[in-house]
């Protein structure tokens, strides 16, 4: 979520607030409806009338937002994003600034997920007045500044309007977090939810554990990144192919492979709109 990776500076003034489903509703709608004057410039198509873009608006579909966290409701065949939440409200909170851990064979462990529950469950409960944009403004400095230098020692973010040491905030949250750790364990069973928040807190107080700190270990110790990465997707290769399906199991997803083949096809058939027209009724 750096300005080297996936953001858009042109949607750094869109005001697109979170207090209220109406009000993020609203600002969505306004981004995808308001035109942009370098966008505008590219024109919608090229001198032989192909498409190269939606429309010349600062947002072309409300998907396109980049931001790290979304509410979303599942939308229905011909509905828009916004128009599924407005007639459905929220159905799940996605969230999107998660890299992909290079070190599971599925790219995420279990005390990952069980941490990203206990962390989504204490914001709910915590306190949450109106999110402004001068709050706004701030949040930004501090995403760019964790995302940028997040294991530098000593690196200060701004909380309350004053500077706080990164790891103080961090290990703050995460000791409130313990209680709700503990009682999703109690409901489960077992302890992956508390190990997963102190296994959080030993990060936050040893930068050179994380996840970032170990790909740049393993990389100066293989000679590049790319060779990391091919080791360990050979590692996870082999890893995968040991791993075998039950008989039934298989023939499930036999059957769901086969039911889903049939009904690509009566869709297709059922078509009768071109992909130009389809672009322009959406125009």
């Amino acid at each position: 979520m750096g300005k080297l990776g996936y953001t858009n500076s042109v949607q750094e003034q869109l005001d697109i607030r979170y207090n209220y489903l109406p009000e993020y509703v609203d600002g969505l709608r306004r981004a995808i409806q308001t035109p942009h004057e370098s966008f505008a410039k590219l024109g919608l198509d090229d001198a032989d009338g192909n498409p190269i873009q939606i429309n010349n608006h600062i947002l072309q579909i409300e998907n396109e937002y980049y931001s790290p966290i979304r509410p979303k409701q599942i939308a229905m065949s011909g509905e828009t994003p916004t128009e599924a939440l407005e007639r459905r409200g929220i159905a799940y909170v996605e969230f999107r600034a998660i890299d992909l851990d290079p070190y599971s064979d599925v790219g995420i462990r279990l005390s990952s997920a069980c941490f990203l529950e206990v962390m989504a469950l204490y914001c709910l409960l915590s306190d949450s007045p109106d999110l402004l944009p001068e709050e706004e403004e701030t949040l930004a400095i501090n995403l760019e500044r964790v995302v940028n230098e997040g294991r530098r020692e000593g690196l200060h973010i701004i909380n309350n309007g004053e500077e706080q040491l990164l790891e103080s905030w961090m290990l703050v949250h995460l000791e409130r977090m313990q209680p709700l750790a503990a009682l999703l364990d109690a409901h489960y069973g077992g302890n992956d939810y508390r190990a997963a928040v102190a296994l959080m807190q030993g990060k936050a107080g040893h930068s050179e554990s994380t996840i970032s700190a170990q790909v740049n270990s393993d990389s100066q110790r293989l000679g590049s990144l790319w060779q990391l990465g091919f080791t360990l997707a050979q590692q996870h290769r082999e890893s995968l192919l040991q791993q075998t399906l039950s008989p039934n199991t298989q023939a499930k997803y036999e059957v769901l492979a086969e039911k889903s083949i049939l009904q690509q096809a009566e869709i297709e058939k059922a078509e009768t709109e071109d992909f130009m027209g389809f672009l322009q009724q959406y125009r």
